[in-house]
């Protein structure tokens, strides 16, 4: 079996290829590991039009060559699928012609897979290909691996990766006066207008940044009379400066496997308001009181954690300094529990 490994993805999954983007980094030399996407003429992108996606796609799939089933043989079972839809039926088939029988990444919570309904079939299929062998295994993190886990064949514990380097060299911007940015692809269960209103009855004298363009949250917006300062697609150095010169973040969604935009911010030591859902700052107590919404529907409950943070610069740093911190602890033993688990399962 080959030693190389293969990690493949829609460019219509932008957390999925997020996956795999720090998973490639932190295996960059120790393991000769190459990414690629699938071809989408099957049919359009589906987040064709959403800047978050676009700012991925230049980042990682611009770069990216497709795949193609005679360039994968020389792979083995060294494969690993990210996320899945009715397009993987085809190219697994093609593997299993050939004896392969690839790996699979799962990213969506039961809840998302609920709220994007047509993840549903899905999931029922993934289970058919793991019960019948042509999936080999499903690498699952932690929050999966306690729930799906329970229930998939061939189901494997593996965390996401966080490759700290990525975040060495940014300088942050410098702004002006209280900025929260609310950057996000737009989805069922992104909680979008319920921080929207936190903000303003916040009561903060500040900014709202957002990267998103919708007719109906536009008209939302200008009826609050809300300050926002709204952002199209940035390359990756810019985009995360940007970031990086938040006073804090908001990402208090329903529902998320793991949340690589709350990793980003923690990376970039800025305070990020979430969910208890996101065990990356539920976990410490300290970040816990003070950064997760336990009432996600109640816009004041947010915006009491807005105003709390935003006008307290004593423990805001105290913040920021403890999610670096935390990120960089959770980085040090994850990263090598996958280095691991690569090494001896990947051969």
């Amino acid at each position: 079996m080959s030693s190389k490994l293969l990690l493949i993805c829609s460019r219509n999954f932008p957390g999925s290829l997020r996956v795999l983007e720090h998973l490639s980094g932190i295996l960059q030399g120790i393991r000769h590991c190459e990414t690629r996407f699938l071809e989408t003429s099957l049919r359009k992108p589906v987040f064709q039009n959403v800047r978050f996606v676009r700012k991925l796609e230049d980042n990682i799939i611009s770069k990216l060559p497709p795949v193609k089933i005679s360039e994968m043989v020389d792979y083995g079972n060294n494969i690993i699928f990210a996320g899945w839809d009715y397009r993987y039926d085809i190219i697994l088939s093609a593997l299993n012609k050939k004896s392969i029988t690839p790996h699979l990444i799962m990213c969506s919570t039961p809840g998302q897979s609920e709220l994007t309904a047509h993840e549903l079939p899905l999931l029922v299929r993934i289970h058919e290909h793991l019960k019948s062998g042509r999936l080999k295994s499903v690498l699952l993190n932690k929050r999966l691996y306690n729930s799906l886990g329970k229930i998939l064949p061939g189901a494997f514990f593996f965390p996401h990766t966080i490759d700290l380097s990525k975040f060495s060299s940014v300088v942050p911007c410098k702004l002006e006066n209280i900025n929260i940015d609310l950057f996000c692809a737009l989805r069922p269960g992104k909680n979008v207008l319920n921080q929207i209103l936190g903000f303003k009855l916040s009561g903060i004298e500040g900014f709202l940044h957002i990267n998103f363009n919708n007719s109906n949250f536009n008209r939302m917006i200008s009826m609050l009379g809300t300050k926002i300062v709204k952002h199209c697609w940035l390359p990756r150095d810019r985009y995360y400066a940007l970031i990086a010169g938040m006073t804090l973040s908001l990402q208090a969604t329903f529902t998320e496997s793991f949340s690589y935009a709350v990793c980003e911010r923690m990376c970039l030591r800025v305070p990020v308001i979430t969910s208890c859902d996101i065990d990356l700052i539920s976990d410490d107590k300290f970040l816990s009181e003070h950064l997760c919404v336990n009432a996600l529907d109640t816009p004041p409950k947010i915006a009491e954690k807005i105003r709390a943070i935003a006008l307290d610069s004593v423990l805001r740093l105290d913040l920021a300094t403890r999610c670096r911190q935390r990120i960089e602890d959770i980085a040090q033993q994850d990263n090598k529990y996958v280095i691991d688990f690569v090494n001896e399962y990947f051969k």
